[in-house]
């Protein structure tokens, strides 16, 4: 059980990893926490998609959403790790 645990929580952390977070999407489809986490991390991959393109016609928005995502992957990564 522990092993499987350790596992999920790999998975989960893997779901904030930009265009990954399709990796545990497929691979983890029974394993409600792994879904949760990935579902998280692919809506904000899509964001930071949707903020890349616009960002091609405002370049000063590019700066300050990076930081935005990074900081929100980063937080996902840790709830993630902690279960």
């Amino acid at each position: 059980m522990p092993s499987e645990v350790s596992e999920s929580r790999r998975y989960a952390l893997l779901s904030y990893c930009f265009i990954l977070c399709i990796i545990p999407l497929i691979r983890r489809k029974n394993d409600m926490f792994v879904q949760f986490h990935a579902r998280q991390g692919l809506a904000l991959f899509l964001s930071e998609m949707a903020v890349f393109i616009v960002s091609i016609v405002f370049p000063f928005l590019m700066k300050p959403a990076l930081l935005i995502f990074g900081v929100l992957s980063l937080w996902g990564m840790l709830k993630a790790i902690r279960g």
